[in-house]
């Protein structure tokens, strides 16, 4: 997984369009890509950490780090941008299937792209298939 992987990236093709399914943690890969030399489409040029007092028109807040960041439309899920942020939430999927990256959603809302296989219990969300719609606090804890 990880050579295809490293071949896919090397041959230019961007980390959102690499589909993959891991039946555990997927930490691994991951950890391959931060040693690729060409950075994905969804990493910005700037640092993500924006300032609360500047905040924009979509801020998604992690607790309980208090991380506050700047949604970017170039992200393919709550998730990634918690990944990049350099949080690691639980996860397994990516898919909205097995409900493992769960977690509480304390104000705002979310749209999800691809929709979960079973539905989120109340005041929560899976990162894994979300987008905000809006500025949003999200409780990892």
């Amino acid at each position: 997984m990880q050579a295809n992987w490293r071949l896919l990236r090397e041959l230019g093709i961007s980390a959102e369009r690499i589909h993959y399914e891991f039946f555990g943690p997927a930490t691994v890969l991951r950890d391959e890509q931060q040693h690729l030399s060409q950075p994905t489409v969804a990493e910005p040029a700037t640092p993500l950490h924006v300032d609360d007092s500047a905040a924009q028109a979509s801020t998604v807040k992690f607790l309980p780090s208090g991380i506050s960041i700047a949604w970017n439309p170039d992200c393919h899920s709550l998730l990634d941008l918690a990944e990049q942020a350099g949080l690691a939430p639980v996860f397994d999927c990516r898919a909205g299937i097995c409900g493992t990256c769960q977690v509480g959603l304390r104000q705002g809302q979310v749209e999800y792209f691809e929709e979960p296989l079973e539905p989120s219990a109340q005041g929560a969300m899976l990162l894994c298939c979300s987008r905000p719609l809006g500025s949003v606090v999200v409780d990892l804890g």
